[in-house]
């Protein structure tokens, strides 16, 4: 594993610790997500990784800005919750906010 990989991988974690801790998922999501923290993404299985991706992924990691619409950054995501904005447009807007979507 290379040093940027695990850099990534540490990054998914943080966010995955505040998603499971801040009890925003459901409790599906929430199993699925302690499976990702403890084993990784490769211990899922098939329906695992569907509700992964599609209930945790899609909803609060893969996000795109609602404004430039690129990919918001790992390193993003959470100051991204409750605006849809990635951190450059965030400032240029003066929107500022990490609360967790809905």
């Amino acid at each position: 594993m290379s040093a940027e990989q695990g850099k990534g991988d540490e990054e998914l974690n943080d966010v995955l610790r505040e998603l499971v801790d801040g009890d925003q998922l459901d409790k599906t999501a929430k199993g699925v997500a302690r499976q990702v923290l403890t084993r990784g993404e490769r211990s899922l299985s098939p329906k695992q990784e569907w509700v992964f991706n599609t209930q945790v992924r899609a909803k609060y990691i893969d996000r795109a800005c609602r404004l430039c619409e690129d990919l918001i950054p790992i390193t993003e995501v959470e100051q991204s919750w409750g605006n849809d904005l990635c951190a450059n447009c965030a400032r240029i807007l003066g929107e500022q906010t990490s609360e967790p979507p809905s």
